[in-house]
């Protein structure tokens, strides 16, 4: 492996394990959440639920949307049967109520948070190190890093991509859009805290990198509702690295 292609393969291996580290910080922040919910359920109702996940956007994140479904998920079999035909407050918002009615499924019970942030934690990226990937990257990671995300350069530079291992990373990858065939509303709440996550690494590797300016130039790329945007741009100041320190087990 020539000099620039390992510094490439390394910048993956980095970029990688920083997603990893944040999924991580991103469980921890979750299971926060979840210790500041009453865990009684005797006033539960649906319209309570709603409310607090479709109420005004400029008061939800991602996390405490996560958390709510997770601590609701005994009544599972009556969250599943929300109907986006009869519930106003969702119909107004069909994309958000979408992404939530995919995650519905997923939690089953509290651990179910944990399962579904570890299987992220394993698989982000991976097959980035595995070929036909592994060699696009090699060759293209310090092309895309020289570029503006979102410019007309870097546009270009993806539609190369494309012809060569770029479909396979998206056929692989659930945490990009492209994996679905109906983009961002086939998705649940993991993955969009997933593709937040990636965007936020990915911007460290552009010197004029910025994730609001991401989000912005991505609500067109792939069709972001309005309200969608809001949630994510709440939720970027509470994404952080709780592992960046641990260089080593000299560290624990």
């Amino acid at each position: 492996m020539k000099s620039k292609e390992l510094k490439a393969y390394q910048q993956t291996v980095n970029h990688i394990q920083l997603v990893q580290r944040i999924l991580l910080s991103a469980q921890l922040k979750i299971t926060e959440e979840l210790e500041g919910y009453i865990t009684s359920n005797s006033d539960f109702s649906i319209s309570e639920v709603m409310n607090i996940l479709v109420g005004d956007e400029n008061e939800i994140n991602l996390f405490a949307a996560i958390a709510t479904l997770s601590n609701w998920s005994l009544h599972y079999s009556q969250l599943s049967n929300v109907s986006l035909d009869k519930t106003e407050m969702l119909k107004e918002h069909k994309q958000w109520g979408v992404i939530l009615k995919n995650t519905f499924p997923l939690l089953r019970n509290r651990s179910s948070v944990q399962y579904e942030i570890l299987k992220r934690v394993i698989t982000h990226d991976i097959t980035k190190l595995q070929s036909p990937e592994v060699e696009m990257f090699a060759q293209m990671t310090h092309k895309l890093a020289s570029l503006t995300y979102g410019s007309k350069e870097y546009t270009e530079q993806l539609e190369v991509m494309k012809t060569q291992a770029l479909g396979h990373h998206y056929e692989h990858n659930r945490h990009h859009p492209e994996f679905f065939s109906n983009g961002v509303e086939g998705m649940n709440l993991f993955d969009i805290l997933e593709m937040l996550i990636d965007w936020i690494a990915a911007v460290r590797r552009h010197d004029d990198g910025n994730i609001y300016d991401s989000i912005q130039h991505n609500i067109e790329r792939f069709g972001l509702s309005s309200r969608l945007a809001i949630i994510m741009r709440n939720t970027v100041p509470l994404i952080c690295d709780r592992f960046a320190h641990f260089h080593s087990q000299k560290d624990i």
